[in-house]
This record gives C-alpha cells, sequence and structure tokens, in this order.
C-alpha cells in the first residue's frame, strides 16, 4: 500500500539519440513501458513532422490489414490466437512485409472481382432457369404468338386496375392479331417488395395497353452485392407496337429488373433449359474451386494475422512517436524528453544499451537526468489486480495532484462498508457474493482482456460488507435470525393473553452480535432502527470527513505549506470536533447510559439550544458533570477557528509576495552559472563516462546521484493576486467549508435512509407476496408467488438497489470525503508501451 498512498516519484530526463539508432532504442523502451515522451514539436503540424511519411506506410499497411480482416469475416474465419511466445516479430522487415501485403491484396481483389462476376452469372442463371419453369404460367403449351385470333382466349390475365376498356388491349386479342401490327412481350425477374410499384408505373405509363402477369419464385435468390437472399418474382408482359416497347425496358432498367429471352414454343423453352441445367452444373464446379482457392489463401493469412497485425501497430507508433521528437541539425540527431518513474531509471539505462548494440550504432544513446526544471510532473499510480478496480472509482473524479495523498487506499475499505450499511442483509450479500464469484469465472475465462471481471475484487469486498453489516442488523430477506438466545420475551398471563410490552430476561445480558431479533417483531421496530441507523450514519460520516482533513495535514507536510498547518488544518478539525465531534460523543454516551430514571434528552434540540442560547443549558439536557462549561469551551474553539481560517493566510502571503518582490526569486548571476553549466554539459557530446562491458563494448554510464524534483514548487499556485483577491477567495473556502460541514453530515444521513428503505422493501415483499401465497396452502399459488417474490427480490433488491446504493455510496467518497483534502487537478502518465497501445486497438 505504500506505492499506492502516494505517486511514484517521478524524473525529466532527455535522450540523444543518433538517427540509425532510434527505432532500436523505441523498440526497447516500448516493450518497457516506463516512459512518457513530451512533444516537443508543438508548433510543428502533424504533416510537416520527419517521420510523417512512415506513419503514412503504417496506416497503409493497417488498412490492408483491415481489408483481410474484412475478407476473412465474410467466409466466416477468424484469425487464430497465437501465444506472443511462439513469434518474434522482431525478425520481420516492413519492406518484406509491405510487398506482401501488396500482393495479397492483388490476389484477394481478383478472386474477389473474379467471384462476384461468376456469382452474378450463377444468379442470372438461376433466374432464368426460373423464368423457363415458370413459362407454362404465362403460356398455354398448344398456343404461339403467331397463331390466328382465336388463339387469345385461352390466356389468363387477372388485372383489376378499374380503367376504361374501350382504349385498352384487354377488350379482345383476336383484334390484335388480325391487324399487321405484332404483339410482344417481356419476362424477367424482380425483387418481390417492388412488384406493386412496378406493376402501377406499367399501367399508368401504357395506359392500361398492356397484360400483366407476374407469380413467386419458391427459393430466395442471393445479391451478389449484398450477400443477402431474397423473394423474387417473374413476370411476363403482354405489350403492342416497338415504341411500347422501350418503354417498358426503360421502366424496367430503373427498376433493376433482370430481363431474360424466352422462347414462345414449349418445346424451345424445354431445349433452352437444359443448356441453362447444363451450364448451371459447370458454373457451380467453377464457384466451388475459386471459393477453395480463396478460403485456402484467407487461411494462411489468418495463421499470421496476430502477428503481422501486432508488428504494423509497434511500428506506427515507433514513428507516431519519433515525430515528436525534437532534430538537432548540427549533431545530426533526434532529442527526446519525457517522464519516468525514479525507480525504473536503471532499466531504461539497460534497456538503451540493449538497443544500442542491437542497432551497432557508434555512438550510443546519451542519457541525460534534468535536475532543475519547473515542469509538472505526471501522476503514476501503481496498481494491481486487486487495487485497480478502487483506483479507477478515484480517477473517475480527477487524477490525483503529483505526490498528493491518494484516496485509493482508504477507498478500498470505506467504500465496501459505505456500500454495505445501506445494503446490509445477509441473504442478499450471498446472491451478490455469487455473482462475485461468477466474476472470477468471467476473469479467468477472458485472460488478458478487460472486461467486466476487472471489478472482481470491488464487488467481492461490496457482498461481503453487506453480509458483514446483514449480521449486525440481524437480518438474512429482511428475517431476523435467532444465532442466540434473545433477551427479551413476552410473559403469558393467567387468562392466556400475553403482555404487549417485552421484559428482559436477565438485566446483564446482551445479545452478542448485532441486535437482538426481538426487536423485529416488536411493534417499536420502525422506531428503534430508525434511531439506530441515523445516529450511525452521523457517527460513520464525522468520522470519514475528520479522516479527510486529517490526510490534508499530510499533504501540507509533505509539501511543506506550513500556512496551511496552522492556518488551514488546525482551524478546520478544531471546527469539525468541537461541533460534530461532541455531538459523536454524546450519541455514544447516550448509548452506555441506563435511562431508567427518566427520559433520555434528544440530542437534535441539545446541539441547537447549545448554538442558540449557549450561555445556559436547561436541566432536561444535562448529561454529564461540567457539560455547560465544556460545552462553551468547544462553542468558543470552534468560533475562534472561523477567523483563523480566513484572515490570517491572505495576509501572510501578500507579505511574502511583497518581499520576493524586493529580493528577487533568483540573483542573476547565479542564474547565468546554471545556464553555463548546461550548456558545457550539452556541447560535450562525446565526454561521458565508459566502462567495458562483458561483450567488450562501450555502455553509457549515469550517474544514480540524480536531484529529487522540487514537489514544492508544483503546488503552489505562480500568478500574483492582490490581498483583497485572497481574501474574497479565501473567504469563499472558509463560507464553503462551515457550511459544507453541516451539509455534508447531512448527507452522510443517506446511509440511513437508503439501509431503512432497503429493509422495509424487502420487508414488504417477503409479507405481501411470498407470505401470502403460503397462507392459502395452495401449491400453485405458492409457488406462483414465489416466483413473483424472486422476480422482485432479483430485479428491484439485487439490481435497481444494489446500483442505488452503490451510485450514493461514490457520491459519499467524491465529495463529502475527498473534498476535504483531494485537489484532483494532476496529470495523469501514459507511458510508451506496447501493451497499452496494443488494449487499445482491441477496445478499438
Amino acid at each position: 500500500m505504500g506505492d499506492l498512498f502516494r505517486s511514484q516519484k517521478m524524473q525529466l530526463v532527455q535522450l540523444y539519440l543518433q538517427i540509425e539508432a532510434a527505432h532500436s532504442t523505441l523498440e526497447e523502451l516500448g516493450k518497457l513501458g516506463t516512459l512518457q515522451f513530451i512533444d516537443l514539436n508543438k508548433d510543428v503540424s502533424a504533416f510537416q513532422r520527419n517521420f510523417v511519411n512512415e506513419v503514412k506506410r503504417a496506416d497503409e499497411m493497417e488498412r490492408r490489414l483491415n481489408y483481410f480482416e474484412e475478407q476473412c469475416s465474410n467466409i466466416g474465419l477468424k484469425p487464430i490466437e497465437v501465444p506472443s511466445e511462439e513469434y518474434d516479430i522482431s525478425k520481420l522487415s516492413i519492406d518484406d512485409l509491405e510487398l506482401e501485403f501488396e500482393h495479397l491484396e492483388e490476389e484477394l481483389k481478383s478472386m474477389e472481382k473474379s467471384q462476384n462476376q461468376l456469382d452474378h452469372n450463377f444468379n442470372e442463371l438461376v433466374e432464368m432457369r426460373e423464368v423457363l419453369e415458370k413459362a407454362d404460367h404465362f403460356f398455354n403449351r398448344e398456343i404461339n404468338l403467331s397463331l390466328s385470333s382465336s388463339s387469345s382466349a385461352s390466356l389468363d390475365f387477372d388485372y383489376n386496375e378499374e380503367e376504361d376498356d374501350s382504349n385498352s388491349l384487354l377488350g379482345s386479342m383476336s383484334a390484335l392479331v388480325q391487324n399487321d401490327d405484332g404483339l410482344g412481350y417481356i419476362i424477367g425477374c424482380l425483387r418481390r417488395e417492388k412488384i406493386a410499384s412496378f406493376e402501377k408505373i406499367l399501367w399508368r405509363v401504357m395506359r392500361g395497353n398492356l397484360f400483366f402477369k407476374h407469380t413467386q419464385i419458391e427459393q430466395d435468390i442471393r445479391e451478389p452485392n449484398t450477400n443477402e437472399y431474397v423473394p423474387k418474382d417473374i413476370f411476363v408482359i403482354f405489350f403492342q407496337g416497338g415504341h411500347s416497347k422501350q418503354k417498358i425496358e426503360n421502366i424496367c432498367n430503373s427498376y433493376h429488373a433482370n430481363i431474360y429471352p424466352c422462347p414462345s414454343k414449349a418445346d424451345e423453352r424445354k431445349e433452352l433449359l437444359i443448356q441453362v441445367e447444363a451450364r448451371l452444373d459447370d458454373l457451380n464446379d467453377v464457384l466451388q474451386r475459386t471459393f477453395d482457392h480463396r478460403k485456402a489463401t484467407l487461411q494462411d493469412i489468418t495463421l499470421n494475422y496476430q502477428k503481422w497485425r501486432e508488428f504494423v501497430i509497434t511500428e506506427k507508433s515507433i514513428y507516431h512517436t519519433m515525430n515528436l521528437f525534437s532534430y538537432d541539425i548540427g549533431r545530426k540527431c533526434l532529442i527526446a524528453e519525457g517522464w519516468c518513474p525514479t525507480e525504473s531509471i536503471q532499466d531504461i539505462q539497460h534497456a538503451l544499451r540493449t538497443a544500442t548494440e542491437k542497432s551497432e550504432a557508434v555512438v550510443p544513446t546519451i542519457f541525460y537526468i534534468v535536475k532543475d526544471h519547473k515542469k509538472l510532473p505526471p501522476t503514476y499510480h501503481k496498481t494491481n489486480s486487486f487495487t485497480n478496480a478502487f483506483q479507477e472509482i478515484v480517477d473517475m473524479y480527477g487524477m490525483a495532484r503529483y505526490r498528493e495523498v491518494n484516496p485509493g487506499v482508504f477507498t478500498i475499505i470505506t467504500f465496501p462498508f459505505l456500500f454495505g450499511i445501506m445494503f446490509g442483509d445477509v441473504g442478499h450479500g450471498f446472491l451478490t457474493l455469487l455473482f462475485a464469484f461468477y466474476l472470477f469465472y468471467v476473469s479467468r475465462r477472458d485472460r488478458g482482456k478487460k472486461g467486466l471481471g476487472d471489478s472482481k475484487y470491488l464487488v467481492l469486498l461490496m457482498a461481503l460488507s453487506a453480509i458483514y453489516m446483514g449480521f449486525l442488523y440481524n437480518e438474512v430477506f429482511a428475517l431476523p435470525m435467532r444465532i442466540f438466545p434473545s433477551n427479551w420475551a413476552w410473559k403469558e398471563n393467567e387468562d392466556g393473553s400475553v403482555d404487549t410490552y417485552a421484559t428482559a430476561v436477565d438485566d446483564g445480558y446482551a445479545y452478542p452480535v448485532g441486535v437482538d431479533p426481538a426487536w423485529k417483531m416488536a411493534s417499536n421496530e420502525l422506531d428503534f432502527y430508525n434511531s439506530l441507523k441515523m445516529k450511525m450514519s452521523v457517527l460513520v460520516g464525522v468520522t470519514q470527513m475528520s479522516v479527510g482533513i486529517i490526510l490534508s495535514l499530510f499533504n501540507h507536510i509533505h509539501f511543506k505549506h506550513k500556512i496551511d498547518i496552522f492556518f488551514e488544518f488546525i482551524p478546520k478539525i478544531c471546527f469539525i470536533l468541537c461541533i460534530f465531534g461532541y455531538m459523536d460523543f454524546l450519541i455514544i454516551l447516550k448509548w452506555l447510559i441506563n435511562w431508567t430514571d427518566g427520559e433520555a434528552p434528544r440530542l437534535l434540540n441539545l446541539m441547537i439550544s447549545m448554538c442558540l442560547t449557549p450561555f445556559s443549558l436547561e436541566e432536561q439536557y444535562k448529561i454529564f458533570p461540567g457539560q455547560h462549561f465544556i460545552q462553551l469551551l468547544l462553542l468558543g474553539t470552534a468560533a475562534i477557528s472561523v477567523p483563523l481560517m480566513l484572515f490570517p493566510k491572505p495576509i501572510i502571503e501578500s507579505l511574502r509576495r511583497k518581499k520576493s518582490k524586493k529580493k528577487g526569486f533568483r540573483s542573476v548571476e547565479k542564474a547565468a552559472k546554471k545556464v553555463d553549466q548546461i550548456e558545457i554539459e550539452l556541447e560535450e557530446f562525446d565526454s561521458y563516462n565508459e566502462e567495458e562491458d562483458d561483450l567488450g563494448r562501450k555502455s553509457i554510464e549515469v550517474s544514480s546521484n540524480f536531484v529529487d524534483v522540487e514537489e514544492e514548487d508544483f503546488d503552489a499556485e505562480h500568478e500574483d493576486h492582490s490581498l483583497s483577491e485572497a481574501l474574497v477567495h479565501q473567504s469563499i473556502e472558509t463560507i464553503e467549508f462551515v457550511l459544507g460541514c453541516v451539509s455534508n453530515t447531512a448527507s452522510y444521513l443517506r446511509l440511513w435512509a437508503l439501509s431503512l428503505a432497503h429493509s422495509e422493501l424487502a420487508a414488504v415483499f417477503y409479507e405481501r407476496v411470498f407470505l401470502a401465497g403460503l397462507e392459502t396452502q395452495n401449491f400453485i399459488i405458492i409457488f406462483a408467488c414465489f416466483a413473483i417474490w424472486a422476480v422482485l427480490t432479483i430485479g428491484v433488491l439485487m439490481m435497481m438497489e444494489s446500483l442505488s446504493a452503490a451510485l450514493h455510496a461514490l457520491r459519499l467518497h467524491w465529495v463529502e470525503f475527498q473534498n476535504k483534502f483531494y485537489h484532483a487537478d494532476g496529470v495523469a502518465f501514459h507511458p510508451f508501451s506496447f501493451q497499452l497501445i496494443f488494449e487499445e486497438h482491441d477496445e478499438n
């Protein structure tokens, strides 16, 4: 927990890399994942940077990989996951891989084009076969278009449009044949949903001078463009004249209808059908061979896909990071700047030596530690699988300021505990525990992937807290548990009646764990639980807020803010303890006193009387000797704390700024010496300590005696403010704290409200649903009532109530607890790490 209490110490470093060693250096640093680079080219656009062509090249390779993946998914293939230990991407060459990608893309596109053309031809033959088979529905086997006028009587058309038949072909087929004008027809295939509008358009354009007939195709036809199977219909249109034919063909083209040749004679249609069937068989064989060849090619791609994608992402990230570096024309090297944890400096040095040996560079990479700077370091909390979920709860509110106290340590305990207070029930906690076990299973199944399983430890502690508080409340599904003997009993009178009030069996006996189950059967149960949970909420709230103020002391000491210690921490802790801490003391004292002689005083009225009439104490509010003097002392201390928070700090800071302006922040001579020293170190490019390693090569020796960053410089505000502005700002903070103590304490009463609501809602579901079913003694009704009760328990209590309790616990941490010490204005640490880059790509 020491690593989580404060963020890791960070160090600003500079790297001087030779061009030939830059790629290998970043490759080793990406594997290490402990160095965050700073963009030194913020004023340069992305298209004008040094390695933009290499980034575009990697983008094009990534596009081709996405195309390969799309082609594999079209035929149901998925990339084969291979453990990273079984391959080495460092042996791959980007030039060779680019040529291979280009060749594979051309081959796949050629095969795709050929496949689409074959599919189109196959579908046309299928439709033509259907046209020839359905032609008998349109033509009588004994008729062709050259028959005499009596032949028209055998044709059956059933169009029912209400039109004037005087100008229509529907009047008489024989009249048409007797004229010299020819009668033509068109047969085709169209999607079924377009048939109705197609028929209506034809009728209106041709003004009824046509015959239209259609019939359905039993099987769906595949569309080559979309690979979807759609229902289609066969249609035939009879018309008169060549001009009409042109109009109908134009309409067919606009509807994307396929028109096929169909002889009017039955024997010709039969002969053509045989030819179509033969061509379909041949085309099936060609399609199968084409598909097998394409599948074999894609299967080879799936074997190498993971390795290729990892290599391309690695190359792209390396060149993208190199674009952040500054190019020194004089020294012909790259200059990089970044942040790293101080504990990782030795690992970075080792990675740099490894990269120098791998690249065989003449000049090794220079690693320089920047000692004097005013840059704000990023915040880095080292977490593991257990602490990660709790740290994310804190980070969602805001990133911690560099090296300030991290609330994540305390959230591990307090968040599940507050949830348990509101969700306390052994039965409901056990169901939550089962869900936590399921998350453990999911986490093990999806090992290495981010998902719901990452919150397994969070849900586990929430479940255990709910079970623990359920034992204290003595409730399981809103029913009392009789683990130990109760100390209360209702005596039975001689006439068989039972006393209204319970009597204590043993005055010296107390129920060992939690609430006595007899309270669940008492008529004043609600009053008892109201008082208990309300006071418990106040105790928990004041304690957590006080801890938050104490944690601010750790920040003040760490950042050496003496003014904040004396004029922020001390007045704040005195104020909250003198008012609300005293109220907690009275709650505990009232619990310890046996009020048999008289009525116990109401603490809320006592606190109001203490603030409104401090110089008098009524007899009914006296609890212990010397109470009036102590109340006056506490109230006076709280009153003095307010001006101490308001005035001294802005006045002292104003005087300090004036004094600093007179003396100057730093002498010019001292600054000049430091600048000269830095320039000398940079110019001595080859003057560094060398030592021989085991391989006989020379590596860099970097001194580990670096200076820690002056952390207090990052916490201070560098803007100058006038005294009036400082007083206004401090008065706002003071008023916010004083009023916040009242509102925050009242906010913790949500623990009481949600806990009571959860318990009463569970009791209502049990009594009104399940217990009502049991009283009927009917098996079917009992089963139905149990099912309803189970659905209500899971849906309302386990899902809605648990979510509500978690959200309220989250709010109490963010607003009531963290605002006492947590600034949340830090910058997150984003190291150059291949592992993190791969995870981001997997999520996208």
